[in-house]
Order: structure tokens, then C-alpha cells, then sequence
């Protein structure tokens, strides 16, 4: 998301968010789940906000059934964090971003994975 996105949730807060986390206000995902994905970003050393500016669009609206197991998150991450937005390049330590990335990934992937059966079974 563009960083000036976050202006006005910025001056309500101490530290501007580095992620937001749309789920339609706990419509379209279980409050489980996004918390183990917001958890994931928090454990990286990532702020995080939820459904503030954004709460999720279409795909988060239309596919979101928890009631179903169909969780639909819409994550935003700061542009600034990664990319120098006036030069639309990546930053010095864009690699080093990357990586954190990848790991908050890895996390968010193992959601569930051990309560789901096998394609064979």
C-alpha cells in the first residue's frame, strides 16, 4: 500500500503501521487465523493494525466464509518499508526485507496445516 495511505491512521497511533490486516471486521475469516497471521508479522518486528484504512474488498467479501473454513485476508504492508516510492526503486536493504517476508510466509502457510487430511485420505 502507498505509505501516505496510512495517514490517517497515523496520527491516532504511536508507531505508524507497517501492515494492515483486512477481514471485513471478522466477516470474512475466523478471529483464530488472523490472529495467528498477525502474529506471524508481530513476531517478525512488524506493526500491525486491522481493517483500518483497509478492511478487505471484493475478494475478502466474496470469498471470506469462515462458517465454511474460507478464510479471506487482505494484507496490506507499507510500501516505504521496502521501496523508495518517489524513485519507484527498491530500497538498499530491499533483500533484507525479503527475507522477512519470506519468513512471516512460511509462518502464515503452517496455519492449519496440521488439522487438514491429506490429499490421499
Amino acid at each position: 500500500m502507498p505509505h501516505e495511505a496510512l495517514d490517517s491512521v497515523r496520527r491516532n497511533a504511536l508507531r505508524s503501521p507497517d501492515v494492515v490486516i483486512g477481514d471485513r471486521f471478522g466477516a470474512s475469516a475466523d478471529p483464530a487465523v488472523v490472529d495467528r497471521i498477525e502474529a506471524a508479522f508481530v513476531a517478525a518486528g512488524l506493526s500491525v493494525i486491522r481493517n483500518a484504512p483497509f478492511a478487505g474488498a471484493y475478494v475478502t467479501q466474496h470469498y471470506g466464509r469462515p462458517s465454511r473454513r474460507q478464510h479471506a485476508i487482505q494484507i496490506e504492508i507499507d510500501r516505504a518499508l521496502y521501496m523508495d516510492e518517489a524513485r519507484i526503486e527498491p530500497r538498499p536493504d530491499f533483500d533484507a526485507f525479503a527475507e522477512l517476508i519470506h519468513g512471516v510466509i512460511a509462518r502464515i502457510v503452517q496455519i492449519g496445516s496440521n488439522e487438514l487430511p491429506l490429499a490421499a485420505e
